[in-house]
C-alpha cells in the first residue's frame, strides 16, 4: 500500500500535467510555488546568505529560478543550470534572470546574482551556507543519468545546508524540503500554488501521462499478464470487447468463459494474442498473472458463480489485481468487495450497496468495503475513500452497450502495472477522450469498433 508520501507524490506528478486542461497557466503556479518557498527560506534563514541553487530541466528547475530572484534581493546566489529548460514555464523564468542580469550591467549596477552553467564539479574555491536542490523533485527517476548524477555527487561533497525543492533528488542528502501545495516528504514546509483543492479532484491527461509504461528493454510477458473471466450464453460480445480493449496495453491475455459457449470460444480462439483456458488451466495460471478482470456478459447461474467465487478467493490469496464489473455484481456480494476495483453504472451500484452512487455514497461504500469503485454516469466517480476523483468527459455517445465492456478491459490492462485507483482514473479519462475525439467526427454515431480503434491513437497523444 501506498505511504501519504507517495500518494502526494503521485498527486502533484498527475497535477502538473493537468494544469493546462485545467485552465491554470503553469507559469501562475511556478511563480506562487518559487515564491512561497523563497519566503520559508527568508523567515528561516534570514538574508545575507550565500546560496547555490542547482536547476535541473523541468519545472522543478523552473521553482528553482524563481525562488533565486526573490531570494537574490537580500542573498548572493548563484544558479547552476544542470540542464537547460525543457518546459515552456522554466524557460521563461531563466529567461527573465538573465534579463535580470543584464539591465544591472547596462546600469552598471552590481548583482548579487549569477547564471552558471554545470559543465564538471564546482569551483572549490567557492564557499556557500546553502545549497538548494531544484533538480528533478517529484520527477526523478533512478538510476539518474549524467550530468545530474555528477550534480548531485558534487552538491553533497559541499560542506553548506542542504535544501530540496518539492523533493530530494536521489541520494542528494536535504535536511529541509519545501513542496508545492502537498507535502511529499515527512516534514516539509507545503507551498501553496494557488490552485482550488477541488480542482484537484478533476481527471485530466496527467492521470493516463503517469501510467507505467512499456519499457524499451523489456521482455515478453515483463507489461502484464492478464486474465479475463467473462462472456456466456446471452451476451457473448462482452468478453471480446473487453479483450479487444486490453490487448494494446498488456503483453499477454489469458480467457475463459463457460464451456458451453463454443462460438464464443471459437470467435476468441481466432485472436492470436489470446490464450483460451479451461477451467483447470485457468485455476492454474492464477499464479502467473498480474490480474484479473471477471464479469463482462457473464451467465448468472448457480455454477458461474461457485466458479467465479473460487477464482476470485485464490486471486485474493496471491495477492492479485481484481477487477470486477458487470454480471459480478449479481455473482458476489458485497463482502467480496474487499481489495478489488469495482466498475458498476448508476443502476448497479444502488442495487449492489443499497444507496444512490452519490459521490459521497462512492466514498463512503469505498471506505466501507476496503475497495476501489469507478460508479459511471454523467459524472465519473473514482474513489478508494481517501482519495475522490471526478471524470467531466464522457458523452452520449457512450452510453452504448459495450462500452463499459471496453473500459472494464482497459482498467483490468493498466492495472497490470499500476495500482487499481491509478488505473480506474487513467481508463475512464482515455476512454472517454477516444469517445470524444470520434464525437467531432460522428457526433453520436459510433459504434465500439470505432471505439476500439480509436483508443490506442488518442493514448499516444496523451502519453507523448
Amino acid at each position: 500500500m501506498k505511504s501519504k508520501d507517495d500518494g502526494n507524490i503521485w498527486t502533484m506528478r498527475v497535477l502538473d500535467r493537468n494544469l493546462e486542461y485545467l485552465s491554470f497557466p503553469v507559469v501562475v503556479a511556478m511563480e506562487n510555488a518559487g515564491r512561497s518557498m523563497a519566503g520559508f527560506f527568508t523567515k528561516k534563514h534570514g538574508s545575507g546568505r550565500r546560496i547555490a541553487i542547482f536547476c535541473g530541466p523541468g519545472n522543478n528547475g523552473g521553482d528553482g529560478y524563481v525562488m533565486a530572484r526573490y531570494i537574490e534581493r537580500k542573498n548572493a546566489v548563484d544558479v547552476y543550470v544542470v540542464a537547460p529548460p525543457k518546459t515552456e514555464a522554466s524557460s521563461a523564468n531563466l529567461s527573465i534572470l538573465r534579463k535580470l542580469i543584464d539591465v544591472r550591467v547596462a546600469l552598471g549596477k552590481s548583482s548579487n546574482l549569477a547564471i552558471l552553467a554545470m559543465d564538471g564539479n564546482i569551483d572549490a574555491t567557492k564557499k556557500y551556507d546553502f545549497i538548494i536542490d531544484a533538480i528533478f523533485g517529484a520527477g526523478a527517476r533512478v538510476p539518474l543519468s549524467e550530468p545530474f548524477k555528477s550534480a548531485v555527487d558534487a552538491m553533497n561533497k559541499l560542506n553548506a545546508k542542504k535544501i530540496a525543492v518539492d523533493l530530494p533528488t536521489p541520494s542528494f542528502k536535504a535536511r529541509e524540503v519545501y513542496s508545492a501545495n502537498v507535502a511529499k516528504a515527512k516534514g516539509a514546509l507545503v507551498a501553496d500554488i494557488g490552485i482550488p483543492p477541488e480542482l484537484m479532484r478533476i481527471i485530466g491527461p496527467g492521470d493516463v501521462f503517469i501510467l507505467s509504461h512499456t519499457r524499451s528493454d523489456s521482455h515478453k510477458g515483463e507489461n502484464g499478464k492478464l486474465l479475463i473471466v467473462a462472456g456466456g450464453r446471452k451476451y457473448h460480445g462482452a468478453a471480446q470487447l473487453a479483450i479487444k480493449a486490453s490487448m494494446p496495453f498488456v503483453d499477454l491475455v489469458y480467457f475463459h468463459s463457460t464451456s458451453e459457449n463454443m462460438e464464443l470460444l471459437k470467435s476468441i480462439k481466432k485472436i492470436s494474442e489470446v490464450i483460451c483456458l479451461n477451467e483447470k488451466e485457468t485455476i492454474g495460471i492464477i499464479g502467473e498473472i498480474d490480474a484479473v478482470l471477471i464479469g463482462p456478459g457473464m451467465d448468472i447461474d448457480a455454477r458461474t458463480k461457485q466458479k467465479a467465487k473460487k477464482i476470485i478467493a485464490l486471486a485474493k490469496k496471491q495477492n492479485k489485481k481484481i477487477i470486477l464489473d458487470a454480471s459480478a455484481f449479481k455473482l458476489f456480494s458485497k463482502k467480496d468487495a474487499g481489495g478489488c476495483l469495482l466498475t458498476p453504472h448508476a443502476g448497479e451500484f444502488k442495487s449492489f450497496f443499497g444507496i444512490e452512487g452519490s459521490a459521497k455514497n462512492v466514498a463512503k461504500m469505498a471506505a466501507q468495503h476496503n475497495c476501489i469503485i469507478l460508479r459511471k454516469g454523467v459524472v465519473d466517480v473514482i474513489s478508494d475513500s481517501s482519495r475522490t476523483k471526478l471524470n467531466f468527459t464522457g458523452n452520449a455517445g457512450l452510453t452504448k452497450g459495450g462500452t463499459g465492456d471496453i473500459l472494464a478491459g482497459l482498467c483490468a490492462s493498466f492495472a497490470c502495472k499500476n495500482n487499481l485507483f491509478e488505473s480506474a482514473c487513467a481508463a475512464i479519462y482515455l476512454n472517454c477522450s477516444a469517445g470524444g475525439e470520434l464525437l467531432k467526427t460522428y457526433d453520436t454515431a459510433y459504434s465500439c469498433e470505432h471505439l476500439l480503434e480509436q483508443i490506442p491513437k488518442t493514448y499516444l497523444k496523451l502519453v507523448v
